[in-house]
């Protein structure tokens, strides 16, 4: 068969995002556009559940998020992409599919319409109208497709006797009455209420949505609505709850809040990210408005139900406050950092007690990329900054972390010192290994992946990786020194020998195979 050139696939799956099968589904297109374009543009084979839940759902890789939605929401674009074809899709030349046990788009070019094809399950014997002979199959066309056609059974087996046709007919009517009134007495169940499933927003409106795209409830609310929403059973009740966030988009304007819903629509609680007057960073600049950075769910203490985890960010600068919310909206923790928090996952321990991994940068110490170990039971107080430091937030304790780690800057980086370095990804093992991989401005002041740092569970330092783009721009600054090509082997044990972890009090180097826990710390994760 034909390959499809891009520019018709591109057609194709434009025309699918378009269509009035999709027009509702609006997780459906991104997720079909994220899987369509990265199969067109030959990025297919790094495509994962996690790839997808950044990209389309905004979560980063390693989120709390438990990933089995982006699965659901594949088989349910599978079951879309069917109807469509079957339907208005009919007559395209392209079909589009998504193979079981895979996120990849396969752009099929077909020698006939789509809704040519035989469907798969067997035909029905249509009766002529009355009066009409049934359509005779021209001679030429007998072949095996007619005789698999079912014949009239008086044609195969003569005519049924009239008395043995009518005693049959009672009986099988006897059959159906009997069963009408075994179900028409027997105790009926409460009605299953659909419950939401996914959510959509436009403006100020949040809308829940049900499995097939229809709208169970819209809510309008003060202000914008935040992309990043939240489906979960929080409460353990059998129904899942809906968490948003408000925030108008320009500057000075509408502090966010975090809302809960019932699956009905009854809002059962509110949150502000950060109430005016209790942000504790003395300069003017950052009283506000915080919005949302992320959002998520995790059992954190152990106890069966789920909390809420959001991250709030000031609307133009970098400070930041960590939320951990109960089912009934009661603020268990709140953490502010002297920067951003770009991405954030659950991890467990040597002792099997779980802690909550945020990576991003510190404003505060250097501009420097970091990563925080919280404790789900400590989580108040403040992140270490310089003292002095407008970043510094006062009236507030020093946070008791399980571990606190600063990354180095890359020399390539150091041209651009007012682009702030973060980690920007965090993957886990199985086995409790961690990777954070950091972002830096290595070339034309563009953040790109720079330096992958690898910890055990015990939070010690395996090892470093360079990125290919920062090993061409550490190749250019040798060139542009006059200097031998770099020993990236060595740059790799200068970056490691670099790391500095929290002590207390102030931060240290982290040597060759020590945890970054504090003996207090470690004492806890037992």
């Amino acid at each position: 068969m034909a390959e499809a050139g891009n520019d018709a696939r591109r057609r194709a799956l434009e025309a699918v995002l378009a269509s009035e099968a999709f027009r509702r589904a609006r997780r459906l297109r991104q997720v079909l556009r994220c899987i369509g374009e990265a199969s067109l543009d030959g990025r297919d084979r790094d495509l994962s559940q996690k790839a997808i839940a950044h990209e389309v759902f905004g979560l980063a890789p390693g989120s709390v998020e438990d990933y089995q939605f982006v699965r659901r929401s594949v088989n349910e674009l599978r079951k879309k992409l069917a109807i469509y074809y079957a339907g208005e899709g009919a007559g395209s030349m392209i079909r589009i599919s998504i193979p079981g046990g895979s996120y990849q788009a396969v752009f099929e070019e077909l020698t006939r319409p789509a809704g040519a094809y035989p469907a798969a399950q067997e035909p029905e014997d249509v009766p002529p109208p009355k009066g009409e002979r049934p359509p005779t199959m021209p001679t030429a066309e007998i072949g095996s497709a007619y005789v698999a056609t079912r014949r009239p059974a008086a044609a195969a087996r003569g005519s049924m006797p009239s008395h043995r046709f009518w005693f049959l007919l009672g009986v099988a009517i006897g059959v159906v009455l009997l069963v009408a009134a075994i179900a028409w007495f027997s105790p009926r169940g409460p009605a299953v209420e659909e419950v939401p499933y996914d959510t959509s927003s436009h403006g100020n409106v949040l809308h829940a949505l049900g499995k097939g795209g229809n709208i169970l409830w819209s809510m309008q609310l003060e202000a914008e609505v935040h992309p990043s929403r939240l489906i979960a059973d929080l409460d353990a009740d059998g129904a899942p709850e809906v968490v948003a966030a408000t925030g108008n988009t320009n500057p000075g304007n509408w502090e966010g809040i975090l809302h809960a819903f019932r699956s009905d629509g009854r809002e059962i609680w509110r949150v502000p990210l950060a109430p005016a007057g209790e942000i504790p960073f003395p300069d003017p600049m950052f009283r506000g408005p915080f919005w949302l950075a992320q959002l998520a769910a995790a059992d954190l203490n152990g106890d069966g139900r789920l909390e809420v985890l959001a991250v709030a960010r000031h609307a133009k600068w970098f400070p930041t406050r960590v939320l951990r919310i109960d089912a009934s909206g009661t603020l268990l923790g709140s953490y502010w950092h002297p920067g951003h928090f770009f991405t954030m996952t659950v991890v467990r321990l040597p002792g099997g007690k779980k802690a909550l991994l945020l990576g991003g940068c510190n404003n505060g110490y250097g501009r420097r990329p970091a990563l925080v170990w919280l404790d789900p039971d400590r989580m108040n107080g403040r992140g270490p900054a310089e003292t002095g430091s407008q970043y510094e937030a006062r009236g507030l304790p020093l946070a008791d972390p399980i571990a606190y780690l600063l990354l180095p800057r890359t020399e390539p980086s150091l041209r651009y010192q007012e682009i702030v370095p973060y980690v920007g990804y965090l993957d886990k093992d199985s086995d409790g290994t961690v990777r954070a991989h950091t972002l830096e401005p290595i070339q034309e002041e563009a953040a790109r992946h720079s330096v992958v740092y690898v910890l055990d569970r015990s939070l010690r330092l395996l090892g470093t990786t360079l990125s290919d783009p920062l090993r061409v721009a550490y190749e250019e600054e040798a060139r542009r020194k006059g200097e031998p090509r770099p020993d990236f082997q060595r740059v790799q044990e200068n970056l490691a020998a670099q790391v500095e972890v929290w002590r207390g009090d102030r931060f240290t180097p982290l040597a060759p195979g020590e945890t970054a826990l504090t003996p207090a710390s470690a004492a806890r994760t037992r």
